[in-house]
């Protein structure tokens, strides 16, 4: 099983399924995405994860060229797939970065 459904999620603790084998599973699968992100943007920027939009864009909370190609790498390892690092540059907000990796998570399998 994938990590992105496994591990550092405050899902954690339920059962694991596979993510791929119902929309509830892949809608779990983006919200542990979008969790993830929210908890990684908000130790980049040193702000408080409930003050995030996840609609927003992280270049208006002060997300830099730099802190974005580091998370799009640390984002990379947590799913398991390798994805360009400039790709916060098309998909700016936590929301569209995780539905992005649930997209891609729904063609690999």
């Amino acid at each position: 099983m994938n990590r992105a459904f496994t591990q550092g999620s405050p899902l954690e603790s339920q059962t694991e399924t596979n993510p791929h084998t119902s929309s509830s599973s892949s809608n779990l699968a983006l919200i542990t995405i979008q969790d993830w992100l929210l908890l990684q943007a908000s130790q980049l920027m040193s702000i408080e994860a409930q003050a995030i939009d996840p609609t927003t864009s992280l270049e208006h909370y002060g997300l830099d060229s730099v802190a974005a190609i580091g998370l799009v790498a640390e984002l990379s390892e947590y799913i398991g797939y390798e994805l360009p690092p400039e790709l916060l540059l098309e998909y700016p907000s936590i929301q569209a970065l995780a539905q992005y990796c649930d997209e891609i998570e729904e063609t690999v399998l």
